[in-house]
């Protein structure tokens, strides 16, 4: 049973992530591939020059798995929808394996296969908080990472959900704006 503020905090959330997938797919647009001469590419390559160290700036925000990478963000996107996380966690080969598994039952083998470097890489990015506001969870997602590695899928499961629900809940009623 839900409260009018789970509805409405769920709503929020829905709402929140609408938008950042469509701003992302409007900005992952294919482009056609053409063959410009050698001249003009000596002067496209000089034009935007400046614009490295832009690119450079943004890369560095991205994710650290993500970083220095050149993945297909746009079929990255995909995956995120189907409920597969890639944001810090899991490693950039794993994220390549991902992409090119051709549908779901193949990422859950490249998943299952690639246990340990994706616990290895949770392992990393919980080492990494330092935020001792966040040293509870870290504790918990710590113990996460140990039962999944004992094989225990469905109580690092509910210990995981039990978490990220505290933590949204702790966000939302610590500033519902």
């Amino acid at each position: 049973m839900t409260n009018g503020f789970d509805a409405r905090l769920a709503e929020v959330l829905n709402a929140a992530t609408e938008n950042i997938r469509r701003t992302v797919a409007a900005n992952f647009i294919p482009a056609p591939k053409v063959e410009l001469p050698a001249p003009l590419l000596e002067g496209l390559s000089k034009a935007v020059a400046p614009l490295q160290s832009v690119l450079e700036r943004l890369d560095a925000m991205m994710p650290e798995n993500w970083q220095g990478q050149r993945l297909a963000y746009k079929d990255m996107v995909r995956l995120m929808q189907e409920g597969i996380p890639l944001a810090w966690v899991p490693p950039a080969d794993v994220i390549r394996q991902l992409l090119a598994a051709g549908d779901a039952p193949s990422r859950a083998m490249v998943l299952d296969d690639c246990r340990p470097e994706v616990l290895a890489s949770c392992s990393k990015a919980l080492a990494a908080v330092t935020d001792a506001r966040f040293s509870a969870q870290q504790t918990l997602l710590e113990e996460c990472v140990r039962m999944t590695e004992r094989g225990m899928f469905s109580g690092a499961q509910a210990l995981a959900a039990n978490v990220w629900d505290t933590l949204v809940r702790g966000l939302a009623f610590a500033n519902p704006a």
